[in-house]
């Protein structure tokens, strides 16, 4: 669930002004490093750079749709450089390189995407809201710690969200998306189950709304997009603690 386009110009350091994206940036990132288990002084570099990320994500994300190239660059540079100190002078990680050529390619997806459709359609939501739970694998990589247990963390999350963003955005009465996409973007997790079967709690109560959803579809009314914020929230940080309760042990 990415954030969506607005007028404001955007600022090199900000809180994100959604919180859709504020909360999957915080929720990936630390769930990302409890996975991981490191020791003290790796975990305060993670939530140091956490920081970076959470600070500057509307600047990466919205600069090049104000033309403004310049901070765009400045942006990502930030994001990027803790990543290469640490992989070329304290700890070699070809995996957190890897880690942001997948960051740089879901971020020109996601540009292609707008370029295409235009800023704000359905489709532009839906792919640029895989981005904020991208810190789930990151930051684990940039202390070395990824396993196999965080990698899972990472798809379920990136799944969920864009299963979410596509049932968000077929409640909307002036999009025309279709009330089964969110249940076929999620239905990928459920292969995730013959790897950590305990998976499955988190899984049951998304799969269900989303064919209840299929089956019954519906619209709401412009004042009710706040109610249904609220209950995606909640939604959301109840799948995350049940797949890292799952993942943890």
């Amino acid at each position: 669930m990415c954030a969506r386009g607005r007028a404001e110009k955007p600022r090199l350091l900000s809180v994100p002004r959604e919180v859709s994206a504020a909360s999957m940036l915080l929720i990936s990132g630390i769930g990302g490093l409890i996975l991981a288990r490191p020791p003290l002084s790796w975990a305060l570099l993670g939530l140091l750079v956490l920081a970076i990320h959470f600070f500057t994500f509307d600047s990466a994300f919205y600069a090049l749709r104000a033309g403004n190239v310049r901070l765009f660059f400045v942006s990502v540079a930030i994001n990027v450089v803790p990543y290469i100190i640490v992989t070329v002078y304290i700890r070699p990680s070809l995996l957190a390189l890897g880690l942001l050529g997948v960051a740089a390619l879901l971020l020109i997806a996601h540009l292609v995407v707008e370029r295409l459709s235009g800023p704000g359609t359905e489709m532009e939501y839906i792919v640029g809201s895989s981005i904020p739970v991208l810190p789930a694998a990151t930051i684990p990589s940039l202390i070395g710690l990824v396993n196999h247990r965080v990698m899972i963390y990472w798809l379920l999350l990136t799944i969920y969200a864009v299963a979410t963003a596509a049932y968000v955005e077929a409640h909307l009465p002036w999009r025309n998306t279709s009330p089964w996409l969110a249940f076929a973007l999620f239905l990928p997790a459920w292969v995730l189950v013959f790897i950590i079967p305990y998976i499955f709690v988190a899984l049951v109560e998304p799969t269900i709304r989303y064919i209840l959803y299929g089956l019954r579809p519906r619209k709401i009314t412009p004042q009710m997009i706040r109610k249904l914020g609220q209950k995606t929230f909640a939604r959301l940080l109840l799948f995350s603690i049940l797949a890292l309760v799952a993942l943890y042990y």
